[in-house]
């Protein structure tokens, strides 16, 4: 049977809820561009091969591995790998060899510095692209504590929802949930209809396309036990495009479909992201921070689903050289002012 919206949405979902083995990566930026990444892999049952971890890396590596007790009493297994990239852009290729489970989700990483004399301002990203082209922002969908919660960690949920305002926090998640559900159906629903009409030419679906996405978005949530079998009937192409276009279009229909599949039926793994910045850092974009500071992402798929997904720190060197510059040239022009040299008169 051909697969729809509800199978395409399922299978998403299903292919993308996995995170092992539980992988951190962290990214230790220096101020002349350089990158130390170290990547942290631990499971009890975990296999480190290249296929099946969630960021790339090989046998040029630094590796150590070691056995574990976790807090539960389980013996894991844990693997470290390090090693050294001379810029952001060394890093990229590297990422453009992927061939982890997640090979198919492009990532690439950012570097700036700006000179400002007293100091030097720095940023880092590490950027996921997009998986589909025309989906919605989920900002679109959410308010602002319901987006926050949306990308809180599922350790920092799970704390939340068994503590003291649990009750809350169970309202608050049930909404996130039910948002994000109708986030994704209007994201998925839209590619579509882009995809169909690329595939005929703009003669599928005449009018306008956001009152048919509208319609269709309808009949997906009134009829969800039945729309297989009402798309596999023609009824739901009947009602966007009209019985003539139905019949003539079904095969460019179902293409548009599988090409939606092949987006999200790739598969992937989650894991966490740290960036470590040189000097102070001033801010960052991150939810969260690990237990010595430094800001912690986690990767889902959901988070880059419909727009790329930016992890960004930025830091501050001060420079102590500058300030011993301009501190001693301030003192040589006040005390030129203060004492000012005296002309000698000329012997008569």
């Amino acid at each position: 049977m051909k697969k729809t919206f509800k199978t395409v949405l399922i299978l998403f979902l299903s292919l993308h809820s996995c995170n092992e083995p539980e992988t951190t990566v962290t990214d230790i930026v220096r101020m002349d561009g350089s990158i130390e990444r170290r990547i942290e892999m631990r499971g009890v049952n975990a296999k480190f091969n290249i296929p099946d971890v969630q960021v790339p890396y090989d046998s040029t590596w630094s590796i150590r591995d070691s056995l574990e007790i976790n807090k539960n009493g389980d013996t894991i297994r844990v693997r470290r790998a390090v090693k050294n990239f001379s810029n952001a852009e060394e890093l990229n290729n590297y990422y453009s060899s992927d061939s982890s489970l997640n090979k198919s989700t492009v990532r690439r990483v950012e570097f700036r510095k700006k000179f400002r004399w007293f100091d030097t301002h720095y940023n880092f990203s590490e950027i996921v692209e997009k998986r589909i082209n025309h989906g919605y922002p989920v900002a679109s969908f959410m308010p602002d504590d319901e987006l926050k919660w949306f990308y809180l960690p599922e350790a920092e949920k799970t704390r939340l929802l068994i503590g003291p305002d649990s009750l809350r926090y169970k309202v608050l998640d049930d909404s996130v949930k039910s948002h994000q559900e109708i986030w994704m159906w209007r994201s998925l629903i839209s590619e579509w209809i882009n995809t169909f009409n690329k595939l005929t030419e703009g003669k599928g679906i005449k009018g306008n396309t956001k009152e048919k996405e509208a319609i269709l978005y309808s009949m997906v949530r009134d009829n969800m036990n039945d729309f297989d079998s009402l798309w596999s009937q023609g009824v739901i192409l009947k009602k966007l495009t009209g019985e003539k276009e139905a019949i003539e279009f079904k095969e460019e229909a179902d293409s548009a479909m599988r090409v939606i599949e092949d987006l999200l039926g790739q598969r992937f793994s989650n894991y966490s992201v740290r960036i470590v910045m040189p000097g102070k850092q001033v801010s960052s974009n991150s939810m969260l921070k690990d237990s010595t500071g430094f800001p912690l992402w986690q990767v889902k798929s959901e988070f880059f689903l419909t727009e790329p997904y930016i992890m960004k720190a930025e830091s501050i060197v001060y420079n102590i050289w500058a300030w011993l510059i301009t501190a001693t040239f301030i003192i040589l022009f006040a005390g030129a002012i203060i004492f000012p040299v005296k002309k000698q008169k000329p012997a008569i």
